[in-house]
């Protein structure tokens, strides 16, 4: 990382005062071991003489950005016992380049943009907001660890991933899944039977029938049980229950009471399909009441999401936690709560409670 500038962006901001500490301990936070820098000194010629570097053109440590270095070492040094400690997420989202690739290639949907980065970094940010740890996984990874997987549009699947997910339900795990689930093959060859394809059919308990792209200016409703409306935008998938319970409906248009949310009891687990793409309210909620049925919820009192621009994660070794919790705004200060008395590892003290100056953080170890 530079420690002030880069030098290829079209303008080349120097780092704010702190923040070289501050993005320094959010690679910890996220299982980071060091610090590294580019550059040690600053290049005398060619293309990288303004890049920032620890040592600038005149050579002493009486720079401010040496002194900022200086301070991030100085912070490493404090919580050097965090080294070695490994990040633990009770969730991951499944993001695939190869699906990403077959959805970008279709000609079909909404064609120059189908939004799938998009979408899965929507549904990062429901526990990204929350200060929960998510992982980002291949959908042949081992899932078996986590009591929540999230596969948003996930339109290319083989029979690994189908297996894959089929054990991972099967087995007591809770999958989240979107429209378009397991429409293609390995090939890019569409299921020639019903979709979800293959044993996905009995895991979500439903069929697709079809699927609606919505024009830019189109929105849709959707009423869940609760009886609150949520908009909807760009897909709206037709589909039939084949066993699953209807959780929300549409509620205006064509498709006007069909399902929109479904879960279905597989074997110990449990599988959600969302038949259309939502604006984030909706998302939002029902995956905080999945994570709340399940406990999973961050070290910080946040009523179900952090302040803007406050991130939260942790490290453990198998016993002890480290909290990590990062302020980027330039301007805001919050008083922040604890579920538990933690120690500060900057100075020793124990609170439930601390002041968050802008671009400031607090690394916290439970007791």
């Amino acid at each position: 990382s530079t420690p002030s500038l880069v030098n290829w962006k079209p303008y080349n901001k120097q780092k704010r005062p702190r923040l070289d500490t501050l993005s320094s301990i959010q690679a910890v936070a996220h299982g980071s071991d060091s610090v590294q820098y580019f550059q040690w000194r600053k290049s005398r010629g060619s293309s990288e003489k303004f890049h920032g570097a620890v040592v600038g053109h005149d050579g002493t440590e009486n720079t401010r950005v040496f002194q900022s270095v200086k301070r991030t070492g100085e912070t490493l040094e404090a919580i050097d016992e965090i080294c070695g400690t490994y990040t633990d997420s009770p969730v991951a989202i499944i993001f695939d380049w190869e699906n990403m690739w077959a959805l970008d290639d279709s000609q079909g949907y909404a064609k120059d943009n189908k939004k799938y980065f998009d979408t899965c970094y929507e549904y990062h940010r429901v526990f990204w907001e929350r200060g929960i740890n998510c992982d980002v996984v291949s959908p042949h990874s081992d899932l078996s660890k986590y009591k929540l997987v999230v596969a948003p549009m996930l339109y290319l699947t083989d029979s690994d991933t189908i297996s894959n997910l089929t054990s991972y339900v099967s087995s007591g795990g809770t999958l989240y899944a979107t429209y378009m689930l397991g429409t293609v093959d390995e090939n890019d060859l569409c299921y020639l039977s019903s979709i979800p394809a293959g044993e996905l059919r009995e895991v979500f308990g439903i069929v697709s029938e079809e699927i609606d792209t919505l024009y830019p200016h189109e929105k849709l409703s959707v009423e869940h049980f609760s009886g609150r409306i949520y908009d909807g935008e760009d897909y709206c998938e037709l589909i039939h229950t084949r066993g699953a319970e209807v959780l929300s409906r549409f509620e205006n248009g064509t498709y006007k009471a069909y399902p929109a949310l479904t879960l279905n009891f597989y074997k110990k687990g449990r599988a959600f399909y969302q038949a259309f793409r939502d604006t984030h309210e909706f998302k939002a909620e029902i995956i905080g009441n999945i994570l709340d049925s399940h406990g999973i919820a961050s070290l910080l009192e946040n009523e179900g999401s952090l302040p803007h621009g406050v991130t939260a994660h942790t490290r453990t070794d198998g016993e002890t936690t480290y909290l990590f919790v990062e302020n980027y705004s330039d301007r805001k200060t919050y008083t922040l709560s604890l579920r538990m008395e933690m120690e500060n590892m900057l100075n020793g003290e124990k609170t439930k409670s601390f002041t968050l100056m802008p671009y400031s953080f607090y690394v916290f170890k439970t007791i």
